[in-house]
């Protein structure tokens, strides 16, 4: 059964036929289930899917730090599609059917305002278990304060993983760390990125990657 106050500006819900009302995000939104559903195999359908699907690992496995890296771009709609958007659009070569190369130099696990940071260092450590990265202490820049919060993310590219998230260390400490997971291991390469978070404004910094391997 559905209730309608105005099918095209008021607040409606349930469903007439083929169209369901919804409200998200305080927006009633109006969908139109497909009379038939194709799912073509063509290059691109096959390509897009395949980028799809490791959009979606990464952001599995590091949520925490793309929903404050995405926070602000979050505007009627998800951290996540707003990272799902940029990602598919900008890192990825579609040039190589049916699978889609991902381009990690070119993937922004945080994209924002607040100006960016370079890694001064990276070190992926089994010994003691950790991503740690370095970083200039300085807060001169547009939009950086002393008090912005890191955001690690570290990519294994021999073995695909991802991980990472915001941390507790301030710009102002000039370091941060992640726990490195246990299956990464030496002689490992990685892709690491830092970027800043504010926690009073919401805004963010686009994310900084820099290339390494994993030390004994």
């Amino acid at each position: 059964m559905s209730v309608v106050s105005n099918p095209l500006i008021g607040h409606s819900s349930g469903k007439i036929g083929n169209v369901v009302f919804s409200t998200w995000k305080g927006l009633d939104v109006l969908k139109n289930k497909p009379m038939s559903v194709a799912n073509p195999n063509t290059d691109s359908q096959q390509m897009r899917r395949s980028a799809l699907s490791q959009v979606v690992s990464i952001f599995r496995q590091a949520p925490g730090a793309i929903r404050a890296g995405y926070n602000k771009l979050a505007v009627q709609m998800s951290e996540w599609n707003a990272f799902a958007r940029e990602v598919l659009n900008n890192s990825f070569n579609y040039a190589t059917p049916p699978t889609a190369t991902l381009v990690p130099a070119n993937l922004l696990i945080s994209k924002g305002t607040i100006s960016s940071t370079p890694i001064l260092t990276n070190v992926s450590d089994v010994s003691d278990g950790t991503i740690a990265v370095t970083f200039a202490t300085t807060a001169t820049d547009p939009g950086q304060s002393a008090g912005d919060k890191a955001i690690v993310v570290g990519f294994n590219s021999t073995t695909g993983d991802w991980t990472g998230g915001t941390t507790a260390m301030l710009r102002s400490s000039g370091a941060a760390n992640i726990p490195l997971p246990a299956g990464w291991v030496a002689g490992n390469v990685t892709r690491i990125y830092l970027a800043f978070f504010n926690s009073l404004s919401g805004e963010s910094s686009d994310s900084i990657n820099a290339t390494g391997t994993v030390i004994a």
